[in-house]
């Protein structure tokens, strides 16, 4: 079995007629790999992780997950996804018909999904949620859902995170930390403006912008260069700010 879990080759995309989105993207991701996805608003991460997960189609290029070829609009259980608006993916009855969503497509058991959608409340501590009708959560509460189903019940090989601390409260953005960085052998691709977050939880950084790779590498090569950080316009980390000189 190879180590690649994601392969995606001359990708490019746009919406309409005109400017790429994405311009002939190549990138390559392995089963260790937790890659931060970083750039400024429309530099077009939200669109690549639409790509992967089959909600859009390129207009050329090609995606492989697991060796076998993206076909846009098949369920695919190998992918674990968070999307930027947690409205999107929160939509059942109850916070568990929620989380069982995307194990009841899978076709598995009643008791393995029962088993499943427990694990992930208890993850990250939601086990009060279950019974609530999604209406009845903060914004913060859905995201952690949002996360519980698309990501922890899952259990897929590769995860990716579209601005998974948004509306998250310390300490529910720690356990999410912790979560990330237990599965050393799942593989996530992360696009977060909290750079803290990514720079924590992330053994690689890739920069996206103009639809193009513009940067790819260790975490605090990437994020520690003040001057490829500003042609990007994203700024050093605090964390990493006393390490420049």
């Amino acid at each position: 079995m190879t180590d690649q879990i994601l392969k995606i080759s001359n990708l490019s995309f746009s919406y309409k007629e005109g400017d790429l989105i994405l311009d002939g993207l190549s990138l390559e991701v392995f089963r260790t790999d937790k890659i931060g996805i970083l750039g400024p608003n429309g530099a077009g991460k939200t669109s690549l992780f639409l790509l992967i997960a089959g909600v859009e189609k390129p207009w050329a290029g090609e995606i492989y997950l697991q060796e076998k070829k993206i076909v846009p609009g098949i369920f695919n259980p190998e992918l674990g996804l968070v999307f930027q608006d947690s409205d999107d993916q929160v939509f059942n009855f109850s916070v568990f018909d929620d989380i069982a969503f995307g194990p009841r497509n899978m076709g598995l058991p009643r008791a393995e999904i029962n088993r499943r959608v427990n694990e992930a409340l208890s993850v990250l501590g939601i086990q009060h949620l279950a019974r609530r009708a999604p209406q009845q959560l903060s914004g913060g509460e859905k995201r952690l859902v949002a996360i519980a189903g698309g990501i922890l019940a899952m259990q897929a090989g590769l995860a990716i995170y579209d601005e998974p601390t948004s509306n998250l409260d310390l300490r529910y953005r720690r356990r999410l930390i912790n979560f990330i960085k237990s599965h050393k052998q799942k593989a996530a691709l992360i696009a977060s403006h909290d750079l803290e977050f990514v720079l924590e939880t992330c053994n690689r950084v890739v920069i996206l912008d103009q639809g193009r790779i513009a940067a790819d590498g260790r975490p605090q090569d990437i994020m520690g260069d003040p001057l490829l950080m500003e042609q990007h316009g994203l700024e050093v980390p605090h964390s990493l700010l006393g390490r420049q000189e």
